[in-house]
């Protein structure tokens, strides 16, 4: 089994993800984001596949995505973003 592990968590992903997992509206995001807190937790992917649910290669998958890309490249919730963000992201002048 190849064995991949989550990189370092910076100090906000870590915040992010631990919401992200207690999240019951989307059970997607919330097993992602378990997938990751228990890979740096120390568990190998066998322990991950077997509490998760998920195929080895999915949680491989999943843990290959965050380290390429962080959070944001795999769990879109922009209800964690605050709302100047979104302001700024929706005006074309930046949120005047």
């Amino acid at each position: 089994m190849d064995k991949v592990v989550a990189r370092k968590l910076r100090p906000w992903e870590g915040r992010m993800l631990h919401r992200l997992k207690r999240q019951l509206s989307n059970t997607v995001n919330s097993r992602h984001a378990r997938v990751i807190l228990l890979s740096r937790g120390g568990l190998c992917n066998r322990e991950i596949t077997e509490r998760v649910g998920y195929t080895a290669a999915w949680v491989r998958q999943i843990i290959r995505r965050f380290n390429d890309g962080g959070p944001g490249r795999h769990h879109v919730v922009p209800v964690l973003l605050p709302l100047c963000s979104f302001m700024a992201i929706l005006s074309p002048l930046g949120g005047s």
